[in-house]
C-alpha cells in the first residue's frame, strides 16, 4: 500500500511530496476523522493482544507493544480498505486507488523513543500512542511534517536513544567478530542482559548501502563490552552451530574483509548473519 518510497530506508518515514498532499488534503483533510477511525481499529485488536502479551519487562499491556499494535492495526486496515465495511473504509480504499500511499514507519520520534508507526498520505498515524506512557490517548494524528520523527543517521545516533530509551549501554561488537559488519554494537543493560545491535531493517540497510563503513565507524566509536557480557554472549552461542558465532578473530579486520568481498551485496550473508542474530536473542530476556 506505498508508492514512490524505493529510495527511502526500510520503514523511514517519508517527506510530504506534492502528489501525497493534495490526495491527503482530498480524501482525507480531517484528522478527528481519522481519530475516530483508528481508534475503533485499535480497540478492535486490543483484547486478543492483551491476552498474547499480557505484560512487558513486569509492566501491563499496552506498555512496550508499539511493533505488535501497530502492525495488527495495519493488518487490519488492509483488510478493511480491501472488503470495505464502512463508509470511512471505502474513503481510504479510495484514496489508496487513487495514488495514495500507506505505509508502516519505524523510526526515532522527537530525539526520545523507537517508534512504531503508519503514514497514511502526509499524516503521521500513531495507533500505539499509549505504549511507553499509558495514560495517554491511544491514537495520535498529527501531519507527517510536525511529528519530529525521522529515520537512523548513523549508529552513534541508534545508540543515543538506545541509552535513553532502553536504560542500556552500547558497546562494540568485539565478540562476535564474523558478525559485525551485520551488528557492530552490543546492548548491556542494568540487569545484565547482553545483545546484539542494531536489529532493525533500516539500520540494516543503512550499514549495508554505505559498503559496512558505517560499522567500521561503530567499531571505533564505541569501547569493549564488559566481561559479563562477554561471557554472557558467548555462553549462549556456545549453544549453536554456527561458524558466524566463533568468537576467534578481530571485528576491524572481519569487516574490512566484508567489504574486499563485497559482501554488502550478498544478501545470502545478510540473511545468515541475521538468523544467527536471532538464534541468540531468542534466548535472551526482552528489553
Amino acid at each position: 500500500m506505498s508508492t514512490g518510497t524505493s529510495a527511502l530506508l526500510p520503514m523511514a518515514p517519508a517527506p510530504a511530496d506534492p502528489v501525497q498532499a493534495t490526495l491527503t488534503a482530498t480524501h482525507l483533510g480531517d484528522p478527528d476523522v481519522l481519530r475516530r477511525y483508528f481508534t475503533s481499529l485499535r480497540s478492535a485488536v486490543d483484547p486478543a493482544l492483551a491476552r498474547q502479551y499480557p505484560t512487558f519487562t513486569g509492566k501491563g499491556y499496552p506498555v512496550g507493544r508499539c511493533l505488535e499494535i501497530r502492525d495488527a492495526v495495519f493488518a487490519v486496515l488492509q483488510e478493511r480498505v480491501n472488503a470495505p465495511q464502512a463508509d470511512a473504509d471505502a474513503v481510504i480504499a479510495d484514496f489508496l486507488r487513487r495514488g495514495g500511499s500507506a505505509r508502516k514507519i519505524w523510526g526515532v520520534l522527537r530525539d526520545t523513543y523507537f517508534q512504531n508507526a503508519i503514514q497514511l498520505g502526509t499524516w503521521y498515524v500513531d495507533v500505539a500512542n499509549d505504549t511507553v506512557v499509558p495514560t495517554k490517548p491511544p491514537v495520535e494524528i498529527l501531519p507527517i511534517a510536525d511529528a519530529d520523527m525521522v529515520a537512523i543517521r548513523d549508529y552513534r545516533h541508534f545508540a543515543a536513544i538506545a541509552e535513553k530509551y532502553w536504560k542500556t549501554t552500547i558497546y562494540r561488537n568485539s565478540v562476535f567478530p564474523r558478525l559485525a559488519a551485520i551488528f557492530p554494537l552490543v546492548c548491556v543493560n542494568a540487569e545484565g542482559a547482553a545483545w546484539l545491535a542494531a536489529a532493525s531493517d533500516q539500520v540494516v540497510e543503512l550499514t549495508r548501502r554505505h559498503a559496512f563503513q558505517p560499522s567500521l565507524d561503530a567499531l571505533a566509536a564505541f569501547p569493549e563490552p564488559p566481561a559479563h557480557g562477554v561471557a554472557l554472549l558467548t555462553r549462549l552461542a556456545a549453544r549453536e552451530v554456527d561458524s558466524l558465532l566463533d568468537t576467534d578473530g578481530d571485528a576491524v579486520q572481519c569487516v574490512k574483509a566484508c567489504i574486499a568481498e563485497r559482501r554488502h551485496d550478498d544478501i545470502d550473508y545478510r540473511q545468515r548473519c541475521v538468523a544467527a542474530y536471532r538464534r541468540l536473542r531468542s534466548a535472551v530476556p526482552s528489553v
